[in-house]
């Protein structure tokens, strides 16, 4: 249903696809003058769906709709897109894999950036007055799997490429374990069971950008109109510590403040 969120009068009923699962749905694009937002649903097959039926044209949509699963039954994390055709764009397409049940590995937690809505401050200034600009990638995904020999392993990837961003092993880390990511940052919450103790670990992402200075960041000029994809991003620079937390949480988030 699609009610209006002022008046609460219902503007559009239809029914779901009840024979399949779904699994995701995304804001589409609709056409010029239409009232209703269009969204696109991903049931359990891979199937693509959109409601209402014939508001948004999926072929405009392929190569530029990417979504991904993180499978904690076949331990592996899997990309798809909307795949290009001739013909209206039935299922996605598999992209890329990434299969840590044939290293031994078990998935534990996997998180994405939060607050992504917000406008963030694009630098970091340090305390000698020296600017970090930082890797804000809103595609950013974080898994956390436990290996055979019991330890963790921390990876960073891009969700639309399947890059892997950042890779850090947690010599004794176990579960459980619980992880948020906003911004440019991740923070890991797990137990350490060498040292019988419970561990944060914050891993900050920058660019691998030279301080240009101020002016630069308050007249950007053609740096600011230049567009990016995210299949040739550059690498980030990771900076990474950890430290002793006096008790186990049952749960993490991230809060934010309208200013």
């Amino acid at each position: 249903m699609w009610i209006d969120p002022l008046t609460g009068k219902l503007i559009h009923k239809e029914p779901a696809p009840s024979d399949v699962d779904i699994v995701s749905i995304m804001p589409l694009k609709g056409k010029v003058g239409q009232p209703i937002q269009p969204l696109l649903l991903i049931d359990s097959n891979k199937g693509l769906h959109v409601l209402p039926s014939g508001s948004a044209d999926l072929k405009e949509s392929a190569g530029k709709f990417f979504h991904y699963e993180v499978d904690t039954v076949a331990q592996v994390v899997q990309g798809f897109v909307v795949g290009h055709g001739d013909v209206k764009p039935q299922k996605l397409i598999p992209l890329w894999n990434m299969e840590l049940g044939s290293v031994g590995e078990r998935i534990l937690a996997s998180a994405t950036p939060e607050h992504r809505e917000w406008a963030h401050v694009p630098v970091h200034i340090k305390g000698d007055a020296s600017i970090l600009y930082k890797y804000i990638n809103p595609n950013m995904l974080t898994v956390v799997s436990e290996d055979d020999k019991g330890n963790l392993n921390l990876y960073a990837l891009d969700a639309v490429t399947g890059h892997v961003l950042h890779q850090s092993l947690i010599p004794g880390g176990a579960g459980p374990v619980h992880v948020v990511a906003c911004d440019n940052w991740i923070v890991l919450h797990y137990r350490n069971a060498k040292r019988t103790r419970f561990e944060i670990l914050v891993t900050e992402f920058f660019q691998a950008k030279a301080d240009e200075g101020p002016w630069d960041i308050l007249f950007p000029g053609k740096q600011a109109n230049r567009t990016k994809s995210a299949h040739h991003l550059e690498m980030p620079v990771p900076l990474q510590q950890s430290y002793v937390f006096p008790a186990g949480v049952t749960s993490m988030g991230v809060t934010a403040t309208l200013k």
